[in-house]
């Protein structure tokens, strides 16, 4: 099957785009081995399916966000560097490594800390560099060497922590940058003849690995998949708008059993001075009626006021009842250190529950939550679909 492969050309200020009728075949092939290799049984037909929606998520992505194209955070490395990272894996993987070469002492001499320092100037208070520094980065050609590079080329594939080194003067990190991309031509120059007889441009092969290394963002901005921290995309809260109060009612009745909660549990604890006492303590518990054994040997009952019904609206200032409620019905827990360094050991028994209302702030954020996820998959799914068929 051919397909229209949107080749990513890195090193402009927009991204430049080019598009080719790609026979994805031999691509397939060459991945499927590379998941052999590592153990992993993959067909054809599933890597196939895999390049299709990478693709896929890739164009989409570019369309809403191309700063997620380029790079996942400011902190980490840029995905060009990724992507390359996977590409040289794949080579390898696929036709062997290689002896490399350095470059030559000669070639990284004229950059030296001295010139470094006065090339990059103070690392930006942001940590972002705005266009006009850009463009003078960018007109810093670092000459001599078997492959152009800029400035500005180095500083947008490292990590935030690698740029401040650089700032300080750190050649090796310049240093190091330089020989990964020497490195890679060299891995390219000797392996480009293998991969032409097997119909694979090296660009082709770039542009697999850069969506591979998109698809995990491209899946959280669109909703596919949640994002650390509980954050959402623009993209995800417009979706929102989708949702009515009658989808959240009927979300809530047909799953009522996900807002369940725990409104009193039955709880004994002992607290102890030592790992030790509590460790014979719950040892004697497991012999005996766990209640009753704990209460016995015990040096401080924290919940003797509260037990043996602790109710939810109880536990807010004490540490032991909050403890109880995480513990599952009929059970004896490890010895727990607490806050001021002892040791409680905690036996439950049954729990009692009830159900939030369906119009509690609650249900309404979790039901959302929930439904959001569906409808960005259903969204998804629709346009997957449409955009397929144009293949």
């Amino acid at each position: 099957m051919r397909f229209s492969v949107v080749i990513w050309v890195v090193g402009f200020a927009l991204p430049l785009f080019t598009h080719a009728s790609v026979d994805t075949k031999p691509l397939e092939k060459l991945l499927v081995n590379v998941q052999k290799a590592s153990g992993q049984n993959t067909t054809q037909q599933q890597v196939h399916e895999r390049l299709i929606e990478n693709e896929f998520l890739f164009q989409e992505l570019n369309r809403y966000s191309t700063t997620l194209v380029t790079r996942q955070s400011q902190v980490g490395f840029s995905n060009r560097y990724h992507a390359e990272q996977l590409a040289m894996t794949l080579l390898i993987n696929n036709f062997g490594d290689i002896d490399y070469q350095s470059l030559k002492p000669q070639q990284t001499a004229p950059f030296d800390k001295v010139w470094l320092t006065k090339a990059i100037g103070a690392y930006p208070v942001s940590g972002v560099y705005d266009n006009s520094t850009l463009s003078t980065l960018d007109s810093i050609q670092l000459k001599g060497l078997p492959f152009a590079v800029s400035m500005k080329d180095i500083v947008e594939t490292l990590s935030m922590q690698k740029r401040l080194r650089l700032h300080q003067g750190e050649t090796q990190v310049l240093y190091a940058e330089l020989e990964r991309r020497f490195r890679l031509l060299q891995l390219q120059n000797a392996h480009t003849k293998k991969l032409k007889d097997l119909g694979i441009s090296y660009d082709a092969l770039y542009h697999v690995a850069l969506t591979e290394i998109v698809r995990a963002p491209a899946q959280a901005y669109f909703g596919l998949k949640q994002q650390m921290h509980g954050e959402r995309s623009e993209y995800v809260e417009h979706l929102k708008g989708k949702i009515s109060n009658a989808d959240v009612s009927n979300f809530y009745k047909e799953n009522k059993a996900r807002f369940r909660y725990v409104t009193s549990v039955e709880a004994w604890a002992g607290l102890f001075s030592s790992r030790k006492l509590a460790e014979q303590c719950r040892h004697l518990a497991q012999d005996k009626a766990a209640p009753q054994a704990i209460l016995n040997c015990a040096q401080d009952k924290p919940l003797e006021l509260l037990s043996p019904t602790i109710k939810r609206e109880t536990i807010k200032d004490n540490w032991a009842a909050q403890a109880a409620f995480n513990l599952p019905e009929n059970a004896l827990s490890q010895p727990i250190r607490t806050p001021d360094g002892k040791w409680l050991v905690i036996a439950t028994g049954k729990r009692t529950y009830d159900y939030y209302l369906e119009n509690s702030e609650t249900v309404k954020y979790q039901a959302t939550i929930a439904l959001l996820t569906q409808v960005a998959l259903k969204t998804f799914e629709d346009k997957f679909n449409r955009w397929k068929q144009t293949l």
